[in-house]
């Protein structure tokens, strides 16, 4: 016996009334995914990470680790980052050991791990804000229902099960160093000549400040000891042996500050006259400090002197002078 028409419009009915019913509940389910997964799901997106994307992912971490030292504070941050974003970590490393090898230097695992100018770590939780009884409840279906395909390939059980799950998702931002190539012998020597050649002028800008503090009456203790120190620092230039110890020592770290600030393009080299400058003034608070930071002089890790007493330049003392 055939299926009368009637029957037939009914099941049609029933039919269209079902996809309308799973497309309508598809659209909830990726607005629930967005509202309470923040699409950590996939769903309504082009799709999550595939099994090959998380292997390589794996295999990267492991290559960059290895360039890393063994307690390097960089490798955790990178855990759990995106596919995209250690690519792009890998690849600027890769760029920076290319770089050192052909300039002849080995790309150390301390060298990897400073060339990390910053990294900024932010971790998002999503999911589990609420569990599968309530989405079936928010959908309106059953447990009958449970197993019935709503959005690619996957059931209702599986998405449900999906955004009551909490999980991580972490973002990542980071800095690499720019590769700056060795000093020429002809670019060193230039360097050392500008340096010196600050010198005198350097100390003959001081003795006018304390000669004109003697002319106004405005004389500071010690000015005259300065005074009688900086002169036979210029003496001494300007003598047959010219020699240029005394001064460096004296007005050193003022040189050097005006090279940089005078020719930015030497900043790069800096570490050619940045040694062991002997600031008179407690470094700590000194506005000399501050200049020596801003010209490009000092910067993390470089040496220097605080009347006389030995130190290095730390974040802390960076971070503190630029405020002041």
């Amino acid at each position: 016996m055939g299926i009368s028409f009637v029957g037939m419009k009914e099941y049609v009915d029933q039919v269209d009334a079902a996809e309308a019913r799973r497309q309508e509940n598809a659209v909830k389910l990726i607005e629930l995914d967005m509202r309470y997964g923040g699409g950590s799901s996939g769903y309504g997106r082009s799709g999550t990470d595939s099994s090959t994307d998380t292997a390589t992912r794996n295999a990267l971490l492991k290559q960059i680790n290895n360039r890393l030292p063994e307690d390097s504070k960089v490798a955790p941050q990178l855990v759990g980052a995106d596919l995209k974003t250690i690519q792009d970590f890998d690849a600027a490393q890769q760029k920076l050991a290319a770089f050192y090898e052909e300039q002849g230097m080995i790309y150390s695992p301390e060298q990897a791990e400073s060339d990390v100018v910053s990294l900024h770590r932010e971790v998002i939780e999503t999911g589990g804000k609420l569990d599968v009884e309530q989405i079936y409840a928010i959908l309106g279906i059953d447990e009958s229902m449970a197993k019935d395909v709503v959005y690619g390939g996957k059931t209702y059980e599986d998405i449900a099960k999906s955004l009551a799950t909490s999980s991580e998702s972490v973002g990542l931002a980071f800095q690499m160093s720019e590769p700056v190539k060795p000093a020429s012998l002809g670019e060193q020597s230039q360097l050392k000549e500008l340096y010196i050649e600050q010198l005198s002028p350097t100390i003959e800008t001081e003795i006018a400040q304390i000669n004109g503090r003697a002319a106004e009456g405005t004389a500071k203790e010690g000015d005259e000891a300065r005074a009688v120190e900086l002169n036979r620092a210029l003496d001494a230039i300007g003598g047959t042996a010219k020699d240029y110890s005394l001064a460096a020592r004296i007005v050193g770290p003022m040189a050097a500050i005006r090279l940089m600030e005078t020719n930015p393009r030497m900043k790069a080299y800096s570490y050619l006259i940045n040694k062991n400058l002997n600031f008179t003034a407690d470094v700590n608070g000194s506005a000399m400090l501050k200049r020596a930071i801003t010209s490009g002089l000092l910067s993390e890790g470089d040496t220097y002197f605080s009347n006389g007493a030995p130190g290095i330049i730390t974040a802390e003392i960076i971070e503190k002078a630029l405020k002041e």
